[in-house]
């Protein structure tokens, strides 16, 4: 009598979440990416002078050490730089565009549905990867984000290690997510099941 061995196959369920963005079109052997779909700002777009300027009007309340910071970028920006770091609207908003174009929501209502910003999210983005030196390196190569529950803290963080990962250029990006106790981890039931806790 022969036994065989137990054997694990991986399912794969294309049609959990279906995509129905019209700029993919299935039908040959591989995706079709209809380039003329893809969403584009122009060359001198700049969502940290945007977000700036709402901050500044008011209409949008920051705290101060944040007011703080957008006010030393901004002035960066104004004066053309920061040592031999400059701005690049083309670096910040190709992290952007990526975000939007390829990003796409993995839970909830939204799933399946492409990436759409927030200036706040955009701001943040261009902030880490517009610095740059003449030679294409990030002036920011470590940052922390802090902000409340159900806020995006992980799509965002997922957005940056995928276009770390397969569209800036650098090596392989790290990124670490910190609970702010065992007590939140222990009521994330599926990252406790995945972690075998």
């Amino acid at each position: 009598m022969m036994t065989m061995a137990s054997t694990t196959s991986l399912i794969l369920e294309p049609t959990k979440y279906p995509r129905t963005d019209p700029d993919i079109i299935f039908g040959k052997t591989k995706p079709f990416i209809n380039k003329k779909r893809l969403k584009e700002y122009p060359k001198d777009y700049n969502p940290i002078l945007e977000y700036w300027e709402q901050i500044q009007t008011g209409k949008t309340l920051v705290p101060k050490k944040v007011y703080q910071q957008y006010e030393e970028i901004v002035r960066w920006i104004k004066e053309g730089g920061y040592k031999e770091w400059f701005y690049s609207n083309e670096r910040a908003n190709h992290v952007i565009e990526f975000a939007e174009n390829y990003c796409c929501h993995s839970k909830g209502k939204m799933a399946g549905k492409k990436v759409v910003l927030e200036l706040w999210e955009k701001a943040y983005l261009a902030s880490v990867y517009g610095f740059v030196d003449i030679e294409g390196n990030r002036k920011h190569q470590r940052v922390v984000l802090i902000v409340g529950k159900k806020n995006g803290k992980s799509l965002l963080d997922s957005i940056m290690g995928n276009y770390g990962l397969f569209a800036d250029g650098e090596g392989g990006p790290e990124i670490y997510a910190v609970a702010r106790m065992v007590a939140t981890l222990n009521r994330a039931k599926s990252v406790k099941a995945k972690l075998n806790i």
